[in-house]
């Protein structure tokens, strides 16, 4: 029984532990890496990752994850294909499935090779929200992005620079983590994902013009824009206000039919400033700038 007490002492301890380290993130608290990346640490034979140490059991907590790449005009990645030299808006989502999360956390690495192949690392990241830390792991000698401390919100936001022309594939290894907030690891869920990105053309001979006839008006708008777009082309398009930081305030699909189309954006809530309202189809744009008063 006395054997029995201090094992559960023991097992509590490192459970603690561990989750502390985690907490803090486990680059900048712990100095390691667990993206499940070749050359990150390893855990009884394979990849650690957030599922190594928070285990639910089926009926607990239960997360998936959702990576959003975006070009500063707010230009969702196509045919998944990188621009060399390209400045990215990266938001990593851990949605909820199952369960009611108190707190969540991530990690990413973005490697120069195709996945499970190891190679430099691509870790240019900048801007990062409240939420989110760029630490390097004394362990890996990698630099990651990654919660700062247990997040309250599941949504993680970063900027990314691709590299220089000629690199070639690249693969970004993200695992995010939901927790219960009960100070182990126990009823806790993870996700362990992968995104393998070719090299597309520079920017400067890319043709990513959309071919549509795109008028809005007035311009200044106090509350509601008119849009009249003429495509030859139907069927969905994304319409998108982006800020003048790049970041896309709104996103809905517009079913638009061949000849003229008419429709209305809603910009009363927006504060004073200048903002773009974007028309998107296969990774081509159209785009307005609009000035709301």
């Amino acid at each position: 029984m006395k054997f029995k007490f201090i094992y559960m002492i023991f097992f509590l301890g490192i459970s603690l532990t561990l989750f502390t380290a985690s907490s803090g993130g486990r680059a900048g608290a712990a100095n390691w890496g667990n993206t499940g990346a070749p050359g990150d640490e390893m855990f009884q034979g394979a990849a650690r990752v957030c599922q190594s140490c928070h285990t639910g059991n089926g009926t607990d907590i239960q997360i998936t994850q959702s990576f959003e790449m975006t070009d500063a005009q707010g230009t969702p990645i196509a045919n998944d294909e990188y621009t060399p030299g390209a400045t990215y808006t990266v938001t990593i989502t851990n949605n909820v499935v199952a369960g009611s999360p108190a707190e969540f956390g991530f990690q990413v690495l973005c490697l120069n090779a195709p996945e499970g192949v190891d190679g430099p690392e691509v870790s240019d990241w900048n801007n990062v929200s409240s939420n989110v830390q760029v630490a390097t792991a004394a362990n890996t000698g990698r630099t990651y992005a990654e919660h700062a401390g247990a997040s309250t919100s599941n949504v993680f936001e970063m900027t990314w620079v691709a590299p220089a022309e000629g690199t070639g594939d690249i693969t970004f290894y993200y695992v995010g983590v939901g927790v219960n907030d009960n100070g182990m690891t126990s009823g806790d869920a993870g996700s362990t994902n992968t995104l393998t990105l070719s090299e597309g053309e520079p920017s400067s001979i890319r043709d990513l013009t959309l071919d549509v006839d795109m008028q809005s008006f007035p311009n200044p708008v106090q509350e509601t824009l008119n849009l009249k777009v003429g495509t030859a082309v139907a069927g969905e398009y994304q319409l998108r206000v982006i800020d003048v930081l790049g970041k896309v305030l709104s996103n809905e699909v517009v079913d638009l039919a061949e000849g003229d189309n008419q429709m209305e954006v809603e910009m009363g809530h927006l504060t004073t400033g200048t903002y773009t309202v974007q028309l998107l189809k296969d990774g081509k744009y159209a785009s307005k700038q609009i000035l709301k008063k």
